[in-house]
């Protein structure tokens, strides 16, 4: 039996109280499988040192409307990680 799907407000919790980079990814991965929300909740992520954060980051912002979610796609696409510029330019 499958656990049932995290609310949006329960996955930023969760985001919130992220334990390590690898809850911080499959948070936003799950984030980004979600309908769009505040850019706000997720921006503070951009600095994140780990690319594997930002290429998630990036991914899940593609859902996202608005100037805020463009803006941190093209700061993401100049990132120094090749692969997380591929996911600031990378439709999904």
């Amino acid at each position: 039996m499958n656990d049932p799907e995290l609310t949006k407000p329960q996955l930023l919790e969760k985001l919130r109280n992220a334990a390590d980079d690898e809850d911080l990814i499959v948070t936003l991965y799950d984030l980004g499988r979600r309908s769009r929300g505040d850019v706000a909740d997720v921006a503070y992520l951009v600095d994140n040192p780990n690319p594997e954060v930002r290429s998630a980051l990036a991914w899940a912002l593609h859902r996202y409307r608005g100037t805020e979610a463009r803006q941190l796609l093209t700061r993401l696409a100049t990132d120094p990680d090749p692969e997380v510029r591929n996911a600031a330019t990378k439709r999904r």
